[in-house]
């Protein structure tokens, strides 16, 4: 099975190609025997096609099926099981989220029965502000991450331009942001966790992690990663209520990047 899926990796990042037995065999290192076999199988079914000239193509079958995934197994569509698991085992909203500009959009959301009430729609667009909308650019340059800041909070102090950047190197080492609440807000929707990173916005993002200590949790969040290394969505968990231990926020957060890291999987991509 190794060999087959092997030479159908290999057809498919030459689509535009035509290869003979022997370039074959001699890029993927397989007997002439063995790889003429297995091709001639893969003709047979349709997922290779042989030319007059006795070179191989990519096959209909595996052309229409191609266009199926491409179809039907959108990300969001198979992030959604994830999500559903993660909000129900923690009590909590768990969105996928996408950039668009400055703007981020809801395109998908799982919410817990007692969170059915925060749960923001589907479709909904919301500015992508710090302290939160810097988990788009904590695996960027810092040159980039300081642009970010400067477009979305023209005139940002140094000491809370140095508490955002304290923030994403926490994020890079954990692999998943966490925001904290700094007000009496239990809960809050997801676009609470955009607004303005003020006394009224009531949320900050975590500079450390200290084990013995509880921190006030309003959410965490998680990057999935294009062939590219860019962010292509975040997965969020919000409406969280109440304290957390240093350890259970680690339990979560790596919960959260576990998903996110299959989602990376999914879309073949690969993480900064």
């Amino acid at each position: 099975m190794a060999r087959v899926v092997a030479i159908l990796n290999f057809m498919a990042e030459h689509p535009d190609e035509s290869f003979t037995l022997t370039d074959i065999v001699r890029a993927l290192k397989l007997s002439r025997a063995t790889c003429h076999a297995l091709l001639a199988g893969l003709v047979e079914a349709n997922y290779l096609y042989r030319t007059s000239d006795k070179s191989y193509v990519l096959g209909s079958a595996l052309i229409h099926l191609g266009q199926v995934a491409d179809k039907h197994l959108s990300p969001v569509r198979i992030s959604l099981p994830e999500m559903r698991v993660l909000a129900d085992e923690y009590d909590a909203v768990c969105t996928a989220v996408f950039r668009e500009g400055n703007e981020i959009i809801v395109r998908e959301r799982a919410a817990s029965r007692s969170n059915l009430g925060w749960s923001v729609p589907r479709g909904t667009r919301l500015p992508l502000k710090p302290p939160a909308g810097t988990n788009w650019v904590s695996w960027s340059p810092e040159a980039d991450a300081d642009a970010f800041i400067d477009e979305t909070m023209p005139g940002v102090s140094k000491e809370f331009r140095e508490e955002l950047h304290a923030g994403i190197r926490l994020t890079r080492e954990l692999g998943f942001q966490i925001i904290l609440r700094t007000s009496d807000d239990q809960r809050g929707s997801i676009g609470w966790l955009f607004n303005e990173p003020d006394a009224v916005a009531g949320i900050s993002v975590a500079t450390s992690l200290d084990e013995g200590q509880t921190y006030p949790l309003a959410s965490l969040a998680a990057p999935v990663f294009d062939a590219q290394k860019n962010v292509a969505f975040v997965l969020v968990l919000s409406g969280l209520g109440g304290t957390y231990t240093a350890a259970q926020i680690m339990q979560m957060g790596k919960r959260l990047s576990d998903a996110g890291h299959r989602l990376t999987d999914f879309l073949a991509g690969r993480q900064p």
